[in-house]
């Protein structure tokens, strides 16, 4: 169910430990965004992929919870990969749900 701050629609996107709402991206978000999906489609390494996962939910996360999202390793442990795809959808502007 999206929820709304004064100014745009959010959506909720379950993790391990709390539903939180995703905003979407601000411009400067999305630049950074951008960048680590890019070099996402281009890697061929699991391991590095799984990396660059977990930097793009950071990037989405710092303008909502910066504390969570200084942390990596606490970020690779609220995710799976339902909420990863949901987390992307979410700060790209787009409803995960609909």
């Amino acid at each position: 169910m999206a929820k709304i701050n004064n100014i745009r629609p959010g959506v909720e996107v379950s993790f391990s430990d709390k539903t939180r709402t995703i905003y979407p991206v601000s411009l400067r978000q999305l630049r950074k965004l951008n960048a680590v999906m890019k070099e996402m489609e281009n890697s061929e390494d699991d391991d590095k992929s799984v990396d660059l996962m977990v930097e793009a939910a950071q990037v989405i996360l710092s303008a909502i919870e910066p504390e969570i999202a200084d942390d990596p390793e606490l970020v690779e442990d609220l995710l799976d990969i339902k909420s990863f795809n949901q987390l992307i959808s979410a700060a790209m502007g787009t409803d995960p749900n609909a």
